[in-house]
């Protein structure tokens, strides 16, 4: 895993300022940037302003194919690395259980599993 999240922190298409998700950064980190931004920005005689999205749900609804064509062809993953990661997010299926009732099993179509332990 080192050596894959080595790899796309190394590809052109990386984003330097992303904050979500890798160790030594968080939402504080990207706060006290942003700040830093804006507060040139203004101290330079511009007028800042702020866009903010809410793009949590994002890993919900993303296409599991889109995902890995664009691991593929963006950061240059492919072989057993991509076969690796293709394994962990298709064929996985979702149920809701409530006491001793459950739904049907149905399959997970969109979205990525993630774990905090699997943080860049």
């Amino acid at each position: 895993m080192t050596r894959l999240v080595e790899h796309v922190k190394k590809s052109p298409n990386y984003n330097r300022f992303q904050s979500a998700y890798r160790r030594g950064h968080s939402t504080e980190t990207e706060l006290l940037r942003l700040l830093n931004d804006m507060y040139g920005a203004a101290n330079d005689g511009f007028r800042p302003v702020l866009l903010q999205l809410d793009v949590s749900a994002a890993f919900d609804t993303i296409d599991i194919s889109t995902l890995l064509c664009r691991l593929r062809y963006s950061f240059g993953i492919s072989g057993p690395a991509l076969n690796w990661i293709a394994l962990y997010v298709l064929g996985r299926t979702q149920f809701v259980r409530v006491g001793q009732e459950q739904s049907p099993t149905a399959d997970c179509e969109y979205g990525v599993p993630l774990s905090h332990r699997d943080q860049f």
